[in-house]
């Protein structure tokens, strides 16, 4: 399911939680493990997340996601809107 709104979107999904394809988004991602381990891939190594933790992936950093244990909470910020929070 997604809602949308002027700033951004949700998107709640049960499916494909397990391993996806490489991704080196132009945004920052903002990553919260509400249930349960999460793990992802990088070039460095993998990173793993449990419940009640996150991390952020900077702007194209290529990553992948391994495996999300129910769902997790997801912001994508743009990097403009960064650059221009820093200058206020």
């Amino acid at each position: 399911m997604i809602v949308a709104n002027n700033n951004g979107l949700i998107l709640i999904r049960r499916n494909h939680l397990e391993e996806r394809n490489w991704r080196d988004d132009t945004s920052y991602k903002f990553i919260f493990s509400f249930f349960g381990k999460s793990v992802y891939q990088t070039h460095y190594e993998d990173l793993t997340i449990h419940a009640g933790e996150f991390f952020f992936f900077n702007p194209n950093e290529p990553h992948k996601q391994l495996k999300v244990t129910q769902e997790k909470f997801l912001i994508e910020i743009e990097t403009e809107v960064v650059k221009e929070a820093a200058i206020q």
